[in-house]
């Protein structure tokens, strides 16, 4: 059952999706050509504020292209589970628990994409606009995994690895916060969407707290030695990985909870 939810899941959130990464992918050109413009020494006036505009359209696009990822995912979980629309979820021969696991996974996977579409749209940004070749880019990757895998010590390689654990984890914790945000938001039973959006809002106050409390005293430790600057940055990225699993695993709980035993559908 949880792969046909998870199947259903994806052909729903693939209408909205494709069409939002066909968009970001048709316009990177677009903008590109108009930035590389300005990028002549014999540039006039005009060029340069089309390449003004190029630059810009294409910051706000990548920007909107994030933004946009969150909202239909909160959106989609909110339709399906808050509305009118939740009763039609809920009568799939499916636990509460296999519903939000497929939806988390789901929109876990969009999000990653999301992030490699953004990539991929800044790198074909920079090969159009002539700002790199290809050749030097490959170049500069690889001369960059030399230098983390190979020439350096120890302690680089790990802080690389420490970070990318923590993005990854990072999105579906963040996924739970919007949905956790979302059930509790439904217990009301007037401005459910304001609601929502104050639990949000608080959710991400108390994790902001915890990770002042927990990393300020790194920051304040006298030794400034590179070795020293390394291993603060490796705990305080290890002790952020480790709340986005804490938080993350209780707001899971708490979402599953209400779907199973409080659920308020209106």
């Amino acid at each position: 059952m949880l792969g046909k939810l998870i199947k259903h899941e994806f052909i729903a959130l693939s209408r909205y999706f494709l069409p939002l990464y066909v968009f970001a992918i048709v316009l990177t050109p677009v903008f590109s050509l108009l930035f590389r413009l300005g990028l002549h020494d014999n540039a006039i006036p005009l060029t340069a504020i089309m390449s003004a505009f190029g630059i810009t359209g294409f910051t706000l696009s990548m920007i909107a292209l994030f933004i946009a990822s969150s909202i239909l995912i909160v959106i989609r979980f909110y339709r399906t589970t808050a509305t009118s629309e939740a009763y039609l979820t809920f009568t799939i021969p499916a636990k509460p628990g296999q519903i939000l696991l497929s939806k988390l996974i789901v929109s876990s996977v969009w999000q990653l994409a999301s992030f490699i579409i953004g990539c991929i749209a800044i790198v074909g940004m920079i090969i159009i606009a002539g700002v790199f070749t290809p050749a030097e880019i490959a170049s500069g990757i690889s001369e960059m995994i030399k230098y983390l895998f190979v020439d350096s010590n120890v302690s680089v390689p790990i802080t690389f690895s420490l970070y990318a654990l923590c993005g990854i984890i990072g999105i579906p914790s963040g996924i739970l916060i919007f949905y956790c945000s979302i059930m509790l938001g439904q217990l009301f039973n007037e401005h459910r969407v304001i609601a929502s959006f104050g639990m949000y809002m608080a959710i991400t106050t108390v994790v902001q707290i915890f990770s002042m409390v927990i990393t300020l005293p790194l920051a304040t430790i006298g030794d400034v030695s590179d070795a020293a600057i390394i291993s603060n940055m490796n705990i305080t990225i290890a002790l952020a990985t480790a709340l986005n699993v804490i938080f993350g695993a209780a707001c899971y709980v708490v979402t599953a909870f209400i779907m199973k035993k409080k659920l308020n559908v209106r």
